[in-house]
């Protein structure tokens, strides 16, 4: 029996999605598969930096140097992260010679067990974003 199939998706874990996927991801990575494909099905938009994110994140210099930040797309929650911020914290991964970056360790976790299955995600948002 799956861990999927042994909790109950409910109110509770819907707003523990909302509130910060990545923590969610790291107790229970098949609900998360579970609620990332409906919110693909109804073209919902991503989500933006859960609780442990927000909390965790350290205060930048002036506006200036967070504008000139390089930001990268993390491939399997698809929260937009600083590339420089994330490496400072141990949580990006080195690919055919591209690095990723990742909100959490849950996400850098499920991309190294198969980095396969999120890399060409990263190419194709890197493709539709505007010329800087």
């Amino acid at each position: 029996m799956t861990e999927a199939a042994t909790t109950v998706i409910d109110e509770g874990i819907r707003k523990w999605y909302a509130s910060c996927r990545c923590c969610l991801s790291d107790a229970h990575p098949d609900i998360v598969a579970t609620l990332d494909a409906e919110r693909d099905a109804h073209h919902e938009p991503h989500a933006d930096a859960g609780i442990c994110e927000v909390a965790e994140a350290q205060p930048s210099g002036s506006n200036a140097e967070v504008a000139t930040m390089a930001k990268i797309l993390d491939p399997v929650c698809d929260m937009i992260v600083d590339v420089d911020e994330q490496r400072g914290k141990g949580l990006t991964s080195d690919l055919d010679g591209k690095t990723y970056a990742f909100c959490g360790p849950g996400c850098k976790k499920t991309f190294d067990k198969d980095p396969g299955r999120f890399a060409a995600k990263v190419d194709q948002w890197r493709s539709a974003q505007p010329p800087a």
